[in-house]
């Protein structure tokens, strides 16, 4: 059996960039408050429990906490794009609470002033996650910054 070679993959950003403007993906926050959604476009508005989870079902929406979306729109098999999962792969070794003033604090972004104004965090802070883990939109592609290491070692008992 050939031994097994591994590669990591250094997503590491040097150029520094500051996060300016949001992706253009759909954002989804649903609170005791209420449910919000903001459009790839920037337009963020009310909606009820059903329209949400047909724009989810419709188009992957940024979530915070797929779970407990889940469950306050009362659809289980709702899925999304999980932005404490893109935390928890880009920063393994940093803690963040679990809530949207938590992601805020933890990425450096101004905390929302209220519920309405989470689905615009949504979209920054997956910006800025995603802008550190593909080396801030640069020319230099992953497979460049690919450092190869060497096979692991065998244990011998």
């Amino acid at each position: 059996m050939a031994a097994a070679r591994s590669v990591y993959f250094s997503f590491l950003s040097h150029h520094g960039r500051a996060v300016s403007q949001p992706l253009p993906l759909p954002a989804l926050h649903a609170s005791h408050a209420g449910t919000w959604l903001r459009d790839a476009n920037g337009a963020t508005r009310g909606c009820s429990k059903g329209e949400a989870v047909m724009a989810a079902a419709d188009t992957p929406q940024l979530l915070m906490n797929a779970p407990l979306v889940a469950s306050r729109l009362g659809y289980p098999d709702l899925s999304g794009l999980d932005l404490l999962e893109l935390f928890a792969f880009v920063y393994p070794a940093r803690f963040c609470v679990p809530t949207p003033k938590g992601l805020a604090h933890a990425l450096g972004l101004d905390e929302p002033a209220d519920d309405a104004g989470v689905p615009l965090l949504l979209q920054q802070a997956e910006s800025s996650a995603s802008t550190r883990l593909c080396c801030c939109g640069c020319s230099v592609s992953v497979a460049q910054n690919a450092v190869k290491t060497p096979p692991p070692r065998k244990r011998r008992f």
